[in-house]
């Protein structure tokens, strides 16, 4: 059996320059755009690979201490 991730969720603070950075430097093409749980997602796809961003506006929070070194 061999093993495929489906795809792969991003949380973002800018959902509008992530999508195109993705399809400007990797060649991402964006399928879906959805207004969902108080904030957006949009679906990128690339030959088998899916990415799901998520922006969740003025609901995000920002990272951890020490989560801000990785």
């Amino acid at each position: 059996m061999k093993f495929k991730f489906h795809h792969i969720a991003l949380t973002v603070k800018d959902i509008n320059k992530t999508c195109a950075w993705y399809q400007e430097k990797l060649g991402f093409v964006v399928t879906n755009e959805y207004e969902m749980y108080g904030g957006k997602k949009s679906i990128l796809v690339k030959d088998d690979i899916r990415l799901e961003l998520f922006d969740f506006e003025k609901n995000n929070k920002p990272l951890p201490n020490y989560r801000k070194d990785l």
